[in-house]
């Protein structure tokens, strides 16, 4: 298992708290996948995974936008954080920029697999709805080279492997890079524009937003400044009634469940350090004690 960050389980076999993509392997089958878990879902101790008996695969080669192909280049249909999982669903491209990638599940009704490539030297870039079995060519255009420096500004050192999202507007969700022992990152982004925010524990960090770039063109950003979180509160109001939202209410409209589930509402009082949306789609804030 990987976690979302590239950290193994702990030495005594512990499970930490992140998000796991869980994979299943038998004779004879493809490679059987559980999508992510993590110690929050409704039955942690308990995942299903169901293994097809059909197999596909797919191969191919990656060039750039010249022509040229691309060597070391990571090929995947699933990944963390835009990164593949070594040896599982992935291959990486030999000198001459061709892979393959075999015992992938086959599904009859399905309309189609995506793919992610990614390297070094280019932008990560997705390859959706490939029919199966396949040969390809798959194309890398070329990227816009930026960096930066994340800065703690409650010490005034620099902000240590924290997780710097570009969000972007095909990447909503952002697009990962880790700043270094030395506060340092980098991307290599798409032509467009896009926001940039920081990441790290017990900090949280202003936005620089609506950037654009040009690919070919190197570019540095102002510094990332983390500063401590601090206190949101409020209240949900129902535009319909103009009364407040109860906790039922709130885990209906999000799970578009007809009935109560209050285990499906976080209360939206805490320290502001980060945002994400749940499986339900309904918004949650996370904190640090």
């Amino acid at each position: 298992m990987i976690t979302a960050h590239g950290i193994p389980p702990r030495a005594d076999d512990s499970i930490v708290q992140r998000i796991y993509l869980i994979f299943a392997e038998a004779e004879d089958r493809p490679i059987g996948v559980g999508g992510t878990w993590t110690l929050h879902e409704e039955n942690p101790l308990y995942k299903e995974i169901r293994i097809l008996r059909e197999e596909t695969s797919i191969s191919g080669i990656v060039k750039n936008s010249r022509g040229q192909p691309v060597a070391g280049a990571a090929v995947a249909s699933w990944q963390v954080d835009g990164r593949p999982v070594p040896g599982i669903l992935s291959a990486t491209t030999d000198t001459d920029g061709h892979f393959e990638i075999k015992r992938i599940q086959f599904f009859k009704k399905n309309g189609g697999s995506d793919f992610t490539v990614s390297h070094p030297d280019y932008p990560v870039t997705h390859f959706p709805d490939v029919q199966l079995p396949a040969n390809v060519s798959f194309s890398l255009p070329d990227g816009c080279n930026v960096s930066g420096t994340v800065i703690d500004s409650v010490t005034g050192k620099p902000g240590v492997f924290s997780l710097v999202l570009a969000q972007g507007e095909k990447s909503v969700s952002g697009i990962p890079a880790f700043s270094g022992g030395d506060g340092r990152f980098q991307f290599i982004l798409a032509e467009g524009r896009y926001n940039f925010l920081a990441q790290r524990k017990s900090r949280i960090c202003v936005a620089i937003t609506d950037q654009e770039f040009i690919a070919g063109e190197n570019v540095e950003l102002p510094p990332l400044q983390l500063i401590k979180g601090g206190f949101i509160s409020g209240r949900v109001i129902n535009t319909a009634t103009g009364k407040p939202t109860t906790v039922t209410d709130a885990a209906r409209s999000a799970s578009n469940d007809p009935g109560p589930r209050k285990d499906r509402i976080k209360i939206i009082k805490c320290v502001m350090l980060g945002i994400n949306m749940d499986k339900w789609d309904e918004m949650a804030i996370w904190s640090e004690p």
